[in-house]
């Protein structure tokens, strides 16, 4: 096999000799993909302790500006676990995002899309996705990334992005079928998306509970019970202890680019 010497460089970079440090970054990491508010308390203290033993682990770093990014939009079960408010988790987010920029890895630049999603800056949030893939393009999370700046203005690209990121990573299924319910929510084909978001909500209750695509294609199809149901039990339950939803904040934290698709979803919400 031939590498450029681009691919060589990137196999000579350690990041870090630490085995501990590595072996506490894998925990830490684990622990965020359950995404429960004491998975978040846990993972951040072996994240925490793996930059104390190699101040320089740069991927770490970067998995801490995650934790704390969505820690915070998470609401305030998270932010009561990782001692938070929404302001503060987001500027440490920040502060843990330019540290791990000091030595950019496909997962700083992953954090840096979401950030600059948040911002509404889509180009930049594009450029950022691109450039994790091309320092990691085996990253099941390069492709996932690509979804969210996808799934409301090509979401036949966004499907095939996390189909992707599946075929690099099985263990990331529920993500997949998590990203492609949306997409085909804001394609408006309501059963597809009902069909993959239930079942996301079986294998993964946690990450189905603050939705706001499921209860809307319920509405959409008539599923007027279902609907109310998923709406009181599951979306408003998210939001214990914060202001109720708005629209303006629910088009923001499913990063919404287009006014007809937002209007699509805050429509079947009302």
């Amino acid at each position: 096999i031939k590498l450029t010497h681009k691919e060589q460089g990137q196999l000579a970079s350690i990041e870090t000799l630490n085995i501990q440090a590595y072996d506490l970054f894998l925990k830490g990491k684990n622990l965020i993909w359950q995404r429960t508010p004491e998975s978040y308390a846990e993972a951040l203290i072996l994240l925490k302790k793996a930059i104390e033993l190699d101040p320089n682990y740069s991927r770490a770093y970067a998995e801490l500006a995650g934790l704390y990014w969505w820690g915070a939009t998470y609401g305030a079960q998270f932010w009561k676990k990782l001692n938070i408010d929404y302001g503060s988790g987001r500027r440490l987010g920040m502060y843990y995002l330019n540290l791990a920029m000091k030595n950019p890895t496909s997962k700083a630049h992953q954090i840096a899309m979401h950030v600059a999603l948040a911002r509404r800056q889509f180009k930049v949030a594009a450029e950022e996705a691109q450039k994790a893939i091309e320092l990691s393009p085996n990253d099941s999370e390069g492709y996932a990334s690509l979804t969210y700046i996808y799934k409301n203005t090509q979401p036949e690209k966004a499907i095939t992005y996390a189909k992707m990121a599946t075929k690099l990573d099985p263990q990331s299924l529920w993500d997949s079928l998590y990203k492609q319910g949306q997409a085909y929510f804001l394609m408006k084909n309501y059963e597809k998306a009902v069909e993959f978001l239930e079942k996301v909500g079986i294998n993964t209750p946690r990450i189905i509970k603050g939705d706001a695509f499921l209860p809307a294609a319920y509405a959409y199809l008539g599923r007027d019970q279902d609907a109310r149901r998923v709406y009181k039990t599951m979306f408003l339950k998210a939001f214990e202890g914060t202001s109720p939803p708005i629209p303006e904040h629910t088009i923001h934290v499913f990063c919404i680019q287009e006014p007809e698709m937002a209007t699509l979803l805050i429509n079947g919400l009302i």
